[in-house]
């Protein structure tokens, strides 16, 4: 059971500065020309809803690179935000359709339960995907913007390094839609590749990346190099993920599994952890002997077991496991690492996702943070959407820690969970909801 409303205290003082992009002067690029600056919009101020010349809403598309649940949870608190903002009617969406962006699309356009998919652009794979039959979509109020479904495209973690054909013909401009979401470090480089083409016609958010700049996605913290391309992202979350996670359990080896990529690395933010174990004087152990994102779904049940095998491979040899993001790291795969962890005693820390947390993991950011950073992009969208171009907003979104916690786990590891981290906490789960099968090893 979940018990909310603690207060969100600062766990750790760790303040950081964002700084605003010096480039060239702006320009309207998409909606009504008007008179707009960097300084046009300052600090809270709102963006008051508006429609495009011809009367008609915004069309924003959305490219995802591959099918992952914190994409979900990102496009969701994205609109949410914009419904904040009142730019979009609030919708409630069931948990059958938050379980993929296709359907999420379908039900922001109030498509019928029965409607198929199968517009959707979709490379290496097919879908016959629908709406659950339990929809529960709710769409009231004013739509100044839509998400059509018929401009999704997923690239299903594709391994050729160029861009596809309708990718291109999206970000240049071809399917009339006056701004585009990427979502997730595959698809941001592909942005990049095409900007750095010349090729880029339609302003872009990169959304979903853990290191935009260790993946060489954008040249600096306060630059996207590009006037069309702007990056959202904390830049000190992972570092300090690990410092709390350190001052909770004081863990002195510490489990990092992911693959010996570029990408592998830059996911498991592997330069993040490494500064903090210098400051902090802890040992990483790391294992890489784990699946890259499968293009083809039929071997995700590979890169899950070869987790629980990299986990079993490290669990006698550290005193807590960092969960970064991996192809093998899944809602389904997640009973079995759990089930790893306490019979070792290893605390855990996700990071990315407060389910995984009611789930079985010790500690992980709380869903309160979704929901900050959602409205946080949400007001980078509209002031795009009134004529600020994407390189002159700031890129860097830093914030005090918002903690969950599962104290059910924190028992069964015998674990004493600090009082002030309990009174910073968001979500504290008093439970374990275990609905997924475990993974065969």
């Amino acid at each position: 059971m979940r018990r909310y409303g603690f207060p969100a205290l600062v766990l750790l003082s760790l303040a950081l500065v964002s700084g605003l992009a010096s480039c060239s002067s702006p320009k309207t690029t998409t909606g009504q020309p008007r008179e707009a600056s960097a300084s046009t919009f300052t600090g809270d101020e709102v963006v008051k809803p508006f429609k495009k010349r011809n009367g008609k809403p915004f069309r924003i598309a959305v490219v995802q690179s591959g099918d992952y649940f914190a994409y979900n949870d990102v496009l969701v608190s994205i609109r949410d935000g914009l419904a904040e903002l009142g730019w979009v009617g609030k919708v409630d969406l069931s948990p059958e359709v938050r379980a993929s962006v296709p359907n999420i699309l379908q039900a922001w356009n109030q498509l019928p339960a029965s409607a198929s998919a199968s517009t959707t652009t979709i490379f290496h794979r097919k879908t016959s995907a629908s709406l659950p039959g339990s929809l529960s979509a709710q769409n009231n109020g004013p739509q100044y913007i839509t998400f059509p479904p018929e401009s999704f495209i997923d690239l299903n973690w594709t391994e050729d390094p160029n861009p596809p054909p309708a990718l291109m013909a999206l970000l240049g401009g071809e399917r009339g839609v006056d701004l585009v979401i990427s979502l997730g470090t595959l698809a941001g480089t592909f942005v990049s590749k095409v900007a750095q083409a010349g090729k880029l016609r339609v302003p872009v958010m990169i959304e979903s990346v853990s290191d935009p700049l260790g993946a060489k996605i954008i040249p600096s913290l306060t630059d996207s190099g590009n006037d069309l391309v702007s990056a959202s992202f904390d830049p000190g979350a992972y570092a300090r993920q690990v410092r709390m996670f350190h001052q909770v359990t004081g863990f002195r080896r510490l489990g990092l599994i992911y693959t010996d990529t570029e990408t592998g690395r830059s996911y498991a933010a592997l330069d993040k952890v490494t500064n903090a174990s210098k400051d902090l004087g802890f040992t990483i152990v790391p294992n890489t002997e784990v699946l890259e994102d499968p293009p083809d779904p039929k071997d995700i049940p590979k890169a899950e077991a070869a987790y629980v095998r990299a986990m079993e491979a490290i669990g006698p040899k550290v005193d807590a496991v960092y969960l970064a993001i991996q192809a093998g790291l899944t809602k389904d795969s997640l009973p079995a690492i759990i089930a790893v962890a306490e019979r070792h005693r290893l605390p855990t820390f996700i990071m990315e996702g407060a389910d995984f947390v009611w789930r079985g993991a010790l500690l992980g950011e709380s869903n309160t943070l979704q929901t900050i950073e959602g409205l946080y992009s949400a007001r980078k969208l509209t002031r795009i959407l009134a004529g600020i171009l994407p390189r002159l907003l700031p890129q860097s979104n830093p914030h005090v820690p918002h903690i969950a916690i599962n104290l059910a786990e924190a028992r069964k590891l015998a674990l004493d969970i600090p009082v002030d981290a309990l009174l910073s906490a968001d979500d504290v789960f008093t439970t374990i909801l275990v609905d997924s099968p475990e993974v065969k090893k």
